[in-house]
C-alpha cells in the first residue's frame, strides 16, 4: 500500500499546470485529426508511387536492387481489432499469466506488414499472485456490471482509503483508474475541472500501489484508443 499525502486525484495536490487546460476531445476533433493523418498517407503514397515509376527504374538500371525505392504507407485499416487485440492480450497476461507488462505506451507497439502486432520492451513487469489477480479481476467484474455497491466495496477490499469514505468518491475514482473515463462523468466540463471537482470531495489516503501497474496500462491502451478514434471501456 502506498501512503498519500499529496498530489493529484490520490492526495491534494492537483494536476499540473500544463493539465489544467487539457480536455477529452470531441468526436470531430478525432475524426478531423485521422482525415489529416489519411490525407498525409495519401500524398506520402502519391509521390511514393510517382518517384518509384519516374526515378526508380533508372536507379534500378544502374544498379539498384529494387525500383522501388519510396515504400508506401499502410492506414491502420481497423482499429478496433487492434485495440481489442491490445486489451485482450494484456489482459490474459494479466489474469491467466500473471505476469505483464505495464508499460504499452504506443512506442511499445509495433504494426506488422502482414497485420500482426508486435509488442516490444517489457522493461517494466508486474507479476501478480493468485490473490491479487483475483482481487483485479472481482473489480473489472462490478466495474462491466456497473455495479456501484460491488465497486466500492472490492476497491476498498483491495486497499483504497480516503478521509471521508465517501462512497461515491470511492466509486468514481475506481472507474477513473481501471475503466475510463466518459463524457457522460465530466458533465459537459474539462478534465481538469471534473478532477477538481472530484478532490473537493475526499482524497486518498492510502491507495492499493500494488495495482497500480494495472491502471498505468490501462491508462496507455486508452491513450492509444483515442488516437485510433476508438473508445473503450476497459471493464467491457
Amino acid at each position: 500500500k502506498t501512503d498519500l499525502g499529496g498530489g493529484g486525484m490520490f492526495g491534494g495536490g492537483g494536476m499540473s499546470e500544463r493539465a489544467k487546460g487539457f480536455s477529452i476531445p470531441s468526436n470531430w476533433q478525432l475524426t478531423g485529426f485521422r482525415l489529416l493523418l489519411q490525407a498525409r498517407e495519401m500524398a506520402h503514397n502519391w509521390l511514393a508511387t510517382a518517384v518509384n515509376y519516374t526515378v526508380g527504374p533508372l536507379l534500378w538500371l544502374l544498379g539498384h536492387e529494387t525500383w522501388r525505392i519510396v515504400a508506401h504507407r499502410k492506414s491502420v485499416s481497423d482499429p478496433g481489432r487492434i485495440i481489442r487485440t491490445l486489451v485482450g492480450v494484456h489482459g490474459y497476461q494479466i489474469f491467466v499469466n500473471g505476469v505483464f507488462n505495464g508499460d504499452p505506451h504506443p512506442g511499445n507497439i509495433l504494426l506488422m506488414p502482414d497485420g500482426r502486432i508486435g509488442l516490444i520492451d517489457y522493461g517494466q513487469v508486474k507479476r501478480f499472485s493468485e490473490e491479487q489477480r483475483y482481487n483485479i479481476a472481482k473489480l473489472y467484474e462490478a466495474l462491466a456490471d456497473r455495479d456501484s455497491e460491488r465497486i466500492v466495496r472490492q476497491f476498498t477490499h483491495m486497499g483504497a482509503v480516503t478521509k471521508k469514505m465517501d462512497p461515491y468518491f470511492i466509486e468514481q475514482m475506481a472507474i477513473w483508474i481501471y475503466d475510463g473515463i466518459y463524457k457522460e462523468m465530466l458533465g459537459g466540463k474539462s478534465l481538469y475541472a471534473a478532477e477538481k471537482e472530484l478532490r473537493g470531495m475526499d482524497r486518498f489516503v492510502k491507495y492499493p500501489g500494488d495495482y497500480h501497474m494495472v491502471a498505468r496500462a490501462g491508462v496507455l491502451l486508452r491513450g492509444v484508443s483515442f488516437l485510433l478514434k476508438y473508445n473503450i471501456s476497459l471493464a467491457d
